[in-house]
């Protein structure tokens, strides 16, 4: 099964003038609803997904949750912050209690690109230690993250640092290079 991103309003070439992308934190399971809630108001967002299957007592179930559980991104402007934060189920916008954190825009590029091909992504839990590595071919071609084995498929865990959160694809041994 392959990931998904989904996204509100598709983006312009060029940033509006002071929009950057946010990591907002919901209320636990609340990231779909949230979602629906910013298109329905045209916040730019995005909310990566990852497709599973789970087996229940008497059948298997196939979902698709987020990601980064408890959070997806918003492209705004800060000033119209409040704009998100009274949308129901969002508890902030990830950052200081004044000044939210700005995402990297290569990291948004980044995510967008890699989950928009036939990548299987899983979330994992956030690392810091282990072998470092870049991607040098594929969807994720240009991220770092941390080499870990699982089988016979090298898998790299890719961390979006102002959430402390990551999650791992598989990738060829021949796309990595160690850093």
């Amino acid at each position: 099964m392959q990931s998904q991103l989904i996204c509100a309003t598709q983006l312009s070439p060029v940033d509006g003038e002071g929009m950057n992308w946010y990591a907002v934190h919901t209320c636990a399971h609340q990231e779909k609803h949230v979602a629906e809630r910013f298109e329905r108001r045209d916040i730019e967002f995005c909310l990566p997904l990852y497709h599973t299957i789970r087996r229940r007592s008497d059948r298997r179930v196939a979902l698709s949750l987020p990601l980064f559980p408890g959070y997806l991104f918003v492209h705004i402007a800060l000033a119209s912050r409040l704009q998100v934060l009274e949308v129901p189920h969002v508890v902030r916008l990830v950052g200081s209690h004044k000044h939210p954190s700005a995402l990297p825009k290569k990291e948004i590029d980044l995510l967008r690109r890699g989950l928009s091909g036939q990548v299987h992504a899983e979330p994992c839990r956030y690392l810091t230690a282990g072998c470092r590595v870049r991607v040098v071919n594929g969807p994720f071609e240009g991220a770092q993250g941390i080499l870990v084995s699982r089988g016979r498929n090298p898998r790299v865990i890719i961390a979006i640092e102002v959430i402390m959160r990551s999650f791992v694809v598989e990738v060829s041994q021949y796309d990595i290079e160690r850093i």
